[in-house]
């Protein structure tokens, strides 16, 4: 950390630098001092929590006169403080510590990590922390509370930046024209600067932005401006690609912005990327090797994530991919489960494979066995793990960013809670929201919209969204969920429901109304409903 040079000082309470995935930072225990320089009116840093719930409170203070009381959020997230005229040292203070049952090999006595501590004038900038950290902890308190009617904005936005494909031809498991056909008439819609812009307190409370396209994003006209946009508002920014498109120019675009690149390849050798996609796999690993050498001189960024869908296809290939991505410095490979689909799906013949949709998952034990087969490569080679097969699970993986891996939850009872038995069951429709040309979606696994894309400011607060809040309030999952198929947490409850219960149960004339529907694109349903009203 450079903070000596920007005239701020760590004094008592402070422990020695480390350096995590996003920030140099410093843990500090109960309590922690800072000696400032002389300068402007305004402290700023970053705090990372470990609690989710926003009970971990930090009190600033200068000789004796408070200053501020901070609910502490989950993740890094931004701070300010005004000071007054002639503040030297500044004491940070905590209302509890991180339990040590968490870190029992360590010696200290944890409180939370604080990075990029600075003095500085800027009241705007300021003022922007401020009204996202406000924000920030309504959204969380309202979430804890289970409101139905939300007056906070949600931390996660997604967006749909571009809408055209480069692969030729399509992977194998792509549904891109269907998609197509459901982004109707916005198919065409422009998402640039001034669009993201536009979308006002959506854009401003958020920490990060999600895109969640159906499209390549780096062929986007105007991508520069989006990534300028994102990073003079401090956004963090979650993009997939499939690598084509890694050129020397999209490379040098992207090296040093704070970017979570996601980069779907699910083959670690060119015979079994022939299988899924085509014969391009070296130009991508040429690519992408000169992406890390970029990123090393540009502090990491953007970090380096390879995706890895467990499939039948590539199974095989699991050993192979992990040392690929050791070779390419990435910071993780993710595992991210194949969707689930009610419509049997055509075979697609590539290579010398048959790829059959339906016959492609893994079961459970296959699953659990992968998982164990990737536990061992990630020691092996240093390359860590994110499962998102866990997605939603307090024990699982989180989203990028937060530092989570794969997690066991054998002995996780034992430890204090962190805030998590506090939280409903699925937090999407309160913390996360998609603004995509498909529609507006509730989730990141939703299926079906619940507005089309130019609703989006009244859908926030819609009878669609408060229907699926109120349902998870009360612990359980509304239509909506249960018809969302995809999703992991519906899917592990499925697993957990008792033979009987009314509410996952459905009789088989409707599950088959409900296939034939999707197969016509919501016609028929659309047409029941106009006969019934």
């Amino acid at each position: 950390m450079t903070n000596e040079l920007q005239g701020v000082q760590f004094g008592a309470g402070w422990f020695d630098e480390e350096r995590d995935e996003i920030f140099s930072f410093r843990w500090m225990g109960r309590e922690a001092e800072v000696t400032l320089a002389p300068g402007g009116a305004y402290l700023a840093f970053h705090a990372y929590s470990e609690f989710v719930d926003a009970s971990q409170v930090l009190t600033v203070r200068t000789g004796g006169a408070l200053l501020a009381e901070l609910p502490l959020l989950h993740q890094w997230t931004p701070y300010g403080v005004e000071l007054p005229a002639g503040a030297g040292a500044v004491t940070f203070t905590l209302n509890k510590l991180f339990p040590r049952e968490y870190y029992p090999d360590d010696s200290r006595a944890l409180g939370i990590r604080v990075a990029e501590v600075r003095r500085h004038g800027d009241a705007e900038a300021h003022g922007a922390a401020r009204a996202f950290h406000a924000n920030a902890v309504l959204n969380v308190s309202e979430t804890l509370e289970r409101a139905v009617v939300l007056r906070s904005h949600p931390l996660s936005l997604g967006i749909d930046l571009h809408a055209k494909c480069n692969m030729v031809p399509l992977c194998v498991y792509c549904h891109f024209e269907v998609d197509k056909v459901a982004e109707g008439p916005f198919g065409d819609a422009v998402v640039d600067a001034a669009a993201l812009e536009g979308y006002g307190e959506f854009l401003r409370a958020a920490r990060h932005l999600v895109n969640c396209s159906i499209g390549e994003p780096l062929l986007h006209p105007r991508l520069g401006e989006v990534l300028d946009l994102l990073e003079r508002r401090g956004k963090f920014l979650e993009m997939s690609t499939n690598g084509l498109s890694l050129t020397r120019r999209a490379v040098e675009q992207l090296a040093g912005r704070k970017i979570f690149l996601y980069v779907s390849l699910d083959a670690g050798t060119r015979e079994i990327y022939a299988r899924i996609r085509n014969e391009r796999f070296d130009l991508i690993v040429e690519q992408l090797k000169a992406l890390a050498a970029l990123r090393r001189g540009r502090g990491g960024w953007p970090k380096l994530y390879m995706v890895f869908m467990p499939m039948q296809v590539n199974r095989c290939d699991l050993a192979a991919y992990f040392h690929l991505c050791r070779d390419l410095e990435a910071d993780a490979i993710v595992l991210r489960p194949l969707n689930v689909l009610e419509k049997r799906q055509p075979v697609v013949r590539r290579a010398d494979y048959a790829f059959e949709y339906h016959r492609e998952h893994l079961t459970p034990a296959e699953q659990e066995a992968l998982f164990g087969e990737a536990m061992r490569l990630s020691e092996a080679t240093g390359v860590r793990v994110l499962n998102q097969f866990f997605f939603g699970s307090p024990t699982g993986t989180q989203a990028a960013g937060e530092g989570a891996g794969v997690a066991s939850p054998s002995g996780v009872e034992a430890k204090p809670d962190l805030g998590h038995g506090r939280l409903p069951l699925c937090r999407e429709p309160w913390q996360n929201y998609y603004i995509l040309r498909r529609g507006i979606m509730p989730c990141c696994y939703g299926g079906d919209k619940i507005a089309p894309m130019d609703r989006w400011e009244e859908a926030w607060n819609s009878r669609a969204l408060h229907e699926i809040r109120a349902h998870l309030a009360d612990g359980r999952f509304s239509r909506y969920c249960l018809e969302s198929l995809a999703c992991p947490i519906v899917q592990r409850h499925a697993l957990q429901r008792k033979p009987d219960s009314a509410e996952m149960r459905q009789p088989a004339w409707l599950r088959l109304a409900k296939a034939v529907n999707r197969a016509a694109l919501g016609l028929p349903g659309r047409a029941w409903r106009r006969l019934k009203g």
